[in-house]
């Protein structure tokens, strides 16, 4: 049960993580297609 949650746990932070990841994209004019992935999720 305890390597389920830890698991769990390492796919949220990687989630969070992608999700900085964009956010920042976003607010750079490198990555026009950054802000359209965002809207996906």
């Amino acid at each position: 049960m305890k390597r389920i949650h830890a698991k769990f746990q390492e796919e949220r932070e990687k989630t969070a993580y992608l999700k900085m990841i964009l956010a920042d994209a976003k607010s750079s004019p490198e990555f026009p297609g950054a802000s359209r992935m965002l809207h996906l999720q």
